[in-house]
C-alpha cells in the first residue's frame, strides 16, 4: 500500500515537473519574442484586463437597474436635446418631390443622383438581382439626407456667421499658423 502510493506521488511530482518545464520554455520563448519589455507590457495588460472585467462584474451586480436601462434612459435624454419639440417633422420626400426647394438645384441634384446609381449601382446589383429595391432605397435615403441638409442650411443666419465667425476663425487660422 506504501509502495503503490509512493508510485502515485512519484507520478504527479513527475508531471508537475514536466508542466513547469514546458511553462518555463514557453516563457523563455515569449521572452525571446517580446523582449522583457514586451513581456513586462503583455503582463501589466492581462493584470488590468482581469481588473477591468472585475470592476464592471462588481458594478453590474450592485446596480439594481441592468446597464441596457440606463443606456436606453440616456438615449432618451439625448433624442430630446437633439430634437427640439416645436420643430415640425418634415416629410420624406418622392422621387419626384422637391429636395431644396429650388427647381433648378432639385433638377442638377437629381441627375448627378441618377448618374452616381447608374455608375456605382446598378451595375453590379444588377449581377445579384433584378429588381430595383436597394436602388430605390439608397436614392430615397439620399433624398432623405439632402431634405434635411437643405433645411438645416436655411436654419442658419449667414450674414452673422459669414461676417462675425467665418472671419474671426479665419483670422485666427492665419495668426497661429503663418
Amino acid at each position: 500500500m506504501a509502495s503503490q502510493l509512493k508510485e502515485e506521488v512519484l507520478l504527479r511530482l513527475e508531471v508537475m515537473a514536466s508542466t513547469v518545464m514546458w511553462l518555463t520554455v514557453a516563457a523563455a520563448l515569449l521572452a525571446l519574442a517580446l523582449g522583457v519589455g514586451g513581456v513586462l507590457k503583455l503582463l501589466l495588460c492581462v493584470v488590468l484586463s482581469a481588473c477591468g472585467c472585475l470592476l464592471v462584474a462588481f458594478v453590474i451586480s450592485d446596480a439594481q437597474t441592468s446597464p441596457w436601462d440606463e443606456l436606453r434612459q440616456c438615449r432618451q435624454r439625448w433624442r430630446k436635446i437633439r430634437t427640439p419639440a416645436e420643430k415640425p417633422e418634415r416629410p420624406r420626400p418622392t422621387p419626384g418631390s422637391s429636395l431644396t426647394g429650388e427647381p433648378p438645384i432639385d433638377a442638377e441634384l437629381s441627375e448627378i443622383l441618377s448618374f452616381v446609381l447608374r455608375d456605382f449601382v446598378h451595375v453590379w446589383q444588377c449581377k445579384l438581382t433584378h429588381t430595383n429595391d436597394f436602388s430605390h432605397a439608397v436614392q430615397e435615403t439620399v433624398q432623405t439626407s439632402i431634405a434635411a441638409l437643405s433645411d438645416r442650411v436655411r436654419m442658419v443666419d449667414w450674414i452673422p456667421f459669414l461676417t462675425t465667425r467665418l472671419a474671426s476663425l479665419f483670422i485666427l487660422y492665419m495668426s497661429l499658423f503663418y
